[in-house]
């Protein structure tokens, strides 16, 4: 069990890492009570098999090297399906780290289906089961239970062995350049940001009049704009 919680810690892992052909990412997060996802747990792993967690809600930590490491275009970054995590990272950065690998549609490309689950291709790929208990636990509570940082190490040490696999398939099948025309949608910013203009239309009404429909816009772009400055979820601003 790895979990770092000193900005010296996250300084020497990120510089260990800065020499890597690929590294893997994950989050664990929690969006019930906000708005914006809540980052709780960052986890990295290398292309050997090893794993860290760093605990992102520490008081006074030091993110910005892991950042650094993120934006470095020398050093591939492994995903499983990473609308999320993705989306967290950008609100805290600005930036979508570059390049990115998704093993989920590298999964998709090789015959495991659409949407293949992380865990499907682990149990297919390395015939290994995970244990899913602690997979919605409250992340935000300290301190973590050492169940839960296992399980969320997993998910980037498995991962590298999944990308390994996945890599040599697609490059057998010359997919490799749909691959990266599948991943070119990710770096799409509009994806990660939220216009309260546009919220209406996630209403459903069978009004048409157009004076309705305007008055339905303001009012959905109100509650909207408050539940982003609160940082709250929608549904509890009445």
């Amino acid at each position: 069990m790895i979990l770092i919680t000193k900005s010296t810690e996250i300084k020497k892992l990120c510089n260990q890492l800065s020499h890597e052909k690929f590294i893997c990412i994950d989050t664990e997060f929690i969006r019930e009570k906000y708005y914006f996802a809540k980052l709780c747990l960052l986890q990295l792993g290398d292309s050997k098999g090893n794993g860290w967690a760093i605990d992102t809600l520490k008081k006074g930590i030091d993110l910005s090297p892991i950042y650094s490491l993120f934006s470095n275009p020398e050093i591939l970054k492994v995903f499983h399906a990473p609308r999320q995590d993705l989306e967290i990272i950008y609100k805290l950065t600005k930036k979508i780290p570059y390049p990115i690998f998704d093993t989920q549609i590298a999964g998709m490309a090789s015959g495991f289906g659409d949407s293949v689950s992380y865990e499907k291709l682990v149990n297919i790929l390395l015939d290994t089961t995970i244990d899913k208990s602690t997979r919605y636990s409250d992340w935000s509570i300290r301190p973590l239970k050492k169940e839960q940082i296992n399980y969320a190490l997993k998910d980037v040490t498995y991962l590298s062995k999944i990308y390994l696999l996945l890599n040599d398939q697609i490059n057998k099948k010359n997919r490799s350049i749909w691959i990266k025309e599948e991943v070119e949608k990710f770096y799409n910013t509009n994806l990660y940001e939220n216009d309260p203009y546009e919220a209406w239309k996630k209403i459903k009404t069978k009004k048409q009049n157009i004076k309705v429909l305007k008055i339905l816009r303001e009012i959905c772009a109100m509650r909207e704009k408050i539940a982003i400055k609160m940082n709250m979820q929608k549904s509890m601003v009445l």
